[in-house]
Order: structure tokens, then C-alpha cells, then sequence
């Protein structure tokens, strides 16, 4: 029974790595089966960096903001990531459930048609 599941996680590994998808929020690739998965936010703006001349009136406090808006952006994307990681585990567990019924079905019916033409 262990083979099936490796096996099962394997092809499930597989399939997820020569297309690409859309998780819960951001979104997961992996361009070709040799190359790292990437992700990327969908929800989350990063925030633009302040500008600086000879005219700027608060340097210390633009950069305060600035920092302000950063940590947002950095807590966003690290919620929308564990949102994203949370489902795609949900969903993998129900994949893998899914396909070792399925097998077992078939080798039940197998097992059934063997011992009817006894």
C-alpha cells in the first residue's frame, strides 16, 4: 500500500509540475518539470519607493511611511503565501485520497473478475 501512495504522489508531483495553475490567491508555476516552482503575489501591491531630490521637504518622515507601507506589503504577502500553502495541501491530501480509492476500487474488481472465471 505504501508503493501505491509514493507512486500516486509522484504522479500528482508530476502533473503539478509541467503545468502551471493558480493557487488560492497568488499564483504557482514551474515553467518546464526541471525548474524551481515560483510564486508570485496576486493581491498584494508593493509599495513604490519614495524619491528623493534637492526639494524634498520630510526625507526621515517619507522613509517612516515608506516603511510603514513595506511591512505591510511584506505581511500581505506572507499571509496570502500561508492562504496559498494551506489550500494547495488541503487540495493534494483530497487528490491523493481521491486516486488510492480509485485504485482500490480497480484492484477490488480485478480481484472479483479472477474469482468468477474460477
Amino acid at each position: 500500500m505504501m508503493r501505491s501512495y509514493i507512486s500516486t504522489f509522484s504522479i500528482l508531483i508530476g502533473l503539478v509540475a509541467i503545468s502551471p495553475g493558480t493557487a488560492t490567491a497568488g499564483e504557482i508555476l514551474k515553467t518546464s518539470p526541471g525548474a524551481d516552482f515560483t510564486w508570485s503575489s496576486t493581491t498584494c501591491f508593493k509599495p513604490r519607493t519614495p524619491t528623493f531630490n534637492s526639494q524634498t521637504q520630510n526625507p526621515a518622515g517619507l522613509m517612516s511611511q515608506y516603511t510603514v507601507k513595506v511591512d505591510a506589503y511584506l505581511a500581505c504577502m506572507k499571509k496570502e503565501a500561508q492562504d496559498d500553502f494551506d489550500r494547495a495541501q488541503f487540495e493534494m491530501q483530497q487528490a491523493i485520497e481521491r486516486e488510492l480509492e480509485k485504485t482500490v476500487t480497480q484492484i477490488n474488481e480485478d480481484v472479483k473478475r479472477a474469482a468468477s472465471k474460477r
